[in-house]
């Protein structure tokens, strides 16, 4: 029996965190406490918790030139990874991740290369190793995005998971309907399922947007955990209660935990419930690194973690 591997397409970001009191007005002047750069990005992001609990993925990440080009190379490899698209010749940009007092983040984002991909790029992906694929609604709105949904067309054998992110409503409709035609598996929160749907309850959203795929739904409630639809069970699993530092890449540990336990062949509520805990480790610390005792106390059974850490 073949091995199969997880795709993630996406990108991989040197994110800027700026921590401060609360966001500025026009022509405020606010000094701020910290500034600290971190390997981010939704690939980044989903990619680290495959890389730790140990399946088998491929990083479809575009890395070209530059300060912030460099950079996402150079941590990748520290951290044993590598893209397969590390020989863009295009500059990448960053990502400001302006983090408040209350833990809420903002997020103020340079594209460069690393969310304009090219058709010629997909010939190196094998989708006939792919169990799933992860993708993010950043890369599905650029221009280039046709790209990545003519590849998912071309392979309807490979399971979708699709976060569309807080610029759900941006992404032109046709392309959203396409990949619900596809029964792309939604991983939203509650903000982005309310405003997309016009509802007024996530249990009306998730049946909307169930008739539209039918494919499962999944909608994160922050502290308040997880919502699951699939059209025959609607259930909530709770998340821990935790102090928020910031909430910088929660929602990608949570779909890549989804990835990585589905791929494991965990039910529903089983991942969920480990998504929620990452999740909650994730944002109980600045970043969206995953620290090795955020693993280890909910996965002892994984006896030798890859090593995935800086010594």
């Amino acid at each position: 029996m073949k091995e199969t591997h997880i795709g993630i397409i996406g990108s991989c970001v040197c994110d800027v965190i700026l921590t401060l009191p609360k966001l500025p007005t026009t022509a405020q002047d606010v000094h701020l406490y910290t500034q600290t750069m971190r390997l981010g990005g939704c690939a980044y992001n989903a990619a680290q918790v495959l890389q730790v609990l140990q399946q088998p993925y491929v990083l479809f990440s575009p890395v070209g030139k530059g300060i912030y080009g460099d950079y996402v190379r150079t941590h990748l490899h520290d951290n044993h990874m590598h893209s397969i698209i590390e020989d863009v010749e295009d500059e990448n940009g960053c990502c400001y991740c302006l983090v408040e007092d209350s833990g809420e983040r903002t997020f103020l984002s340079l594209h460069g290369c690393e969310y304009r991909f090219q058709k010629a790029w997909f010939t190196r992906l094998n989708a006939y190793t792919f169990d799933s694929v992860y993708i993010c609604g950043l890369e599905i709105e650029e221009d280039s995005g046709r790209y990545i949904l003519e590849w998912l067309q071309q392979h309807p054998e490979v399971t979708i998971y699709f976060a569309p992110g807080p610029r759900i409503c941006k992404i032109p409709s046709e392309r959203m309907q396409a990949l619900l035609r596809m029964h792309a598996l939604l991983h939203i929160n509650e903000e982005e399922a309310l405003s997309y749907t016009h509802s007024t309850s996530i249990q009306q959203a998730a049946t909307m947007l169930y008739a539209q795929s039918h494919a499962p739904i999944i909608i994160t409630l922050g502290a308040n955990g997880v919502y699951f639809y699939d059209g025959m069970q609607a259930f909530t699993i709770p998340s821990p209660s935790v102090q928020v530092k910031d909430t910088i890449g929660a929602g990608d540990t949570h779909i890549g935990a989804l990835l990585a336990l589905r791929h494991m062949k965990k039910d529903w509520p089983t991942a969920l419930f480990y998504a929620n805990q990452l999740a909650a480790k994730v944002v109980s610390h600045v970043g969206a690194d995953l620290r090795k005792e955020d693993v280890t106390d909910l996965f002892p059974h994984i006896k030798s973690l890859r090593n995935c850490w800086k010594p």
